[in-house]
């Protein structure tokens, strides 16, 4: 059997040494990993947006309104000992400007309009009227106007 001199067992250790130093950096790995999230955003509609083109009723109305906690409650719908009766008033806004009304079995029609580019406020008008509104809430499912000339609150809902 032959020795192996000092040397040559250094020499053989730096080699695997450097192999194995060598062939792990060589190994390192990075994975780069792209995640694109799709977020699918529903613009609010306009309170205008939500009036036009539903067939309303009316579910209750305040007289002499003026602001929050003020009125009377004179009217809401399927109480009986209401003081006025609103169970035959329907309403409906058009895109081209016309309010159809019937109130009580009479029909009306007006014309409505933007007052100052506040989507808010209407001003609702025929030959022998003019009257201004303003939308202070507004879902699918209820719009309440402040009726300012006739100082009215009035809760609108779509007539079935």
């Amino acid at each position: 059997m032959k020795k192996t001199t000092p040397i040559l067992a250094i020499g053989i250790a730096l080699l695997v040494f450097f192999l194995a130093n060598f062939s792990l950096s060589s190994c390192t790995k990075t994975n780069t990993v792209t995640v694109t999230d799709t977020v699918t955003v529903t613009p609010t509609p306009s309170k205008l947006s939500l009036l036009i083109g539903t067939n309303w009723e009316t579910d209750s109305a305040y007289s002499n309104y003026t602001t929050t906690g003020t009125g009377t409650l004179v009217y809401v719908r399927g109480r009986s000992g209401n003081t006025v009766n609103l169970d035959n008033n329907f309403y409906t806004w058009t895109t081209n400007g016309t309010q159809y009304a019937v109130e009580n079995g009479t029909y009306y029609q007006f014309s409505w309009s933007i007052v100052n580019g506040d989507s808010t406020l209407l001003k609702m008008s025929s030959s022998t009227i003019t009257d201004y509104a303003r939308i202070l809430k507004a879902s699918s499912s209820k719009i309440t106007f402040y009726d300012s000339t006739a100082k009215y609150l009035d809760v609108l809902v779509p007539a079935p």
